[in-house]
């Protein structure tokens, strides 16, 4: 009897804990600088937030607006700020000079700095995008990292994919270091394997499986062509040839 009445018990606390744990929602936020705030940090704002200075919350769906902008719950909707700080996902339109998320991105993101420590499926466009996990669209900037796996293009000065990608890269400098499917374009190409097209001033690669367009082509196993004032494929019958070069 007592074993059951505990249990009970437990049940019950159990139930008010949960509850109490939910986060509640108010349709409009106006804050100073958090603490100063009509709503505390621990409610989610569904509607309208407006952060003067800074603002802090659970987590926006609607419109958030500010100078700095905090949120440690999901960010759905458009938030538009000098600082966006986002400790959950975003699912919408980031307008920032910084852009900071530790969740996934699915949208967009435009500003001076994106940083994703999530994935990113969308466009980020800015002088520096950063995404630490897989990157699904386009970045569009000065420099554009992506750490992990990219389907996606790439356009700026440096170009970097971490783990395997495709489609496209576009810059001064494109590094893939691993595979990559599609098309790089640049003044200097450097990847691992790679299988479609490479043009550029100077191509350097592990493996080419397709076509080669440079002033150096440079490769160690060619699997295709290549067209250059110095072609090199050590699989080759010939390893060193100018103009043209082909290895299948």
């Amino acid at each position: 009897m007592k074993k059951a009445l505990t249990l009970v018990t437990l049940m019950v606390l159990g139930a008010s804990l949960t509850a109490s744990a939910q986060v509640t929602s108010r349709p409009f936020q106006l804050s100073l600088w958090n603490p100063v705030q009509i709503m505390d940090e621990t409610t989610a704002i569904d509607g309208l937030r407006i952060n003067l200075l800074y603002g802090k919350n659970a987590g926006v769906t609607g419109m958030d607006v500010g100078l700095v902008n905090h949120n440690s719950g999901l960010q759905l909707g458009a938030e538009i700020g000098v600082v966006n700080l986002n400790y959950g996902d975003v699912k919408g339109m980031q307008a920032g000079a910084v852009n900071l998320v530790s969740g996934n991105v699915d949208a967009g993101q435009i500003g001076a700095v994106n940083m994703v420590d999530g994935s990113v499926t969308g466009c980020q466009a800015s002088f520096v995008n950063y995404v630490s996990g897989e990157s699904t669209g386009l970045q569009l900037g000065a420099a554009n990292v992506t750490r992990s796996d990219a389907n996606a293009g790439q356009l700026g000065m440096v170009n970097w994919i971490g783990g395997s990608g495709g489609r496209m890269q576009m810059g001064l400098l494109n590094i893939a270091p691993n595979d990559f499917a599609g098309l790089q374009g640049g003044a200097v190409n450097l990847a691992g394997q790679t299988e479609g097209c490479q043009i550029s001033l100077a191509n350097l690669t592990h493996s080419s499986r397709g076509l080669q367009i440079g002033v150096v082509n440079v490769t160690e196993e060619l699997q295709g062509l290549q067209i250059g004032l110095v072609n090199v494929a050590f699989n080759a019958k010939l390893p060193f040839l100018p103009i043209v070069n082909a290895a299948w």
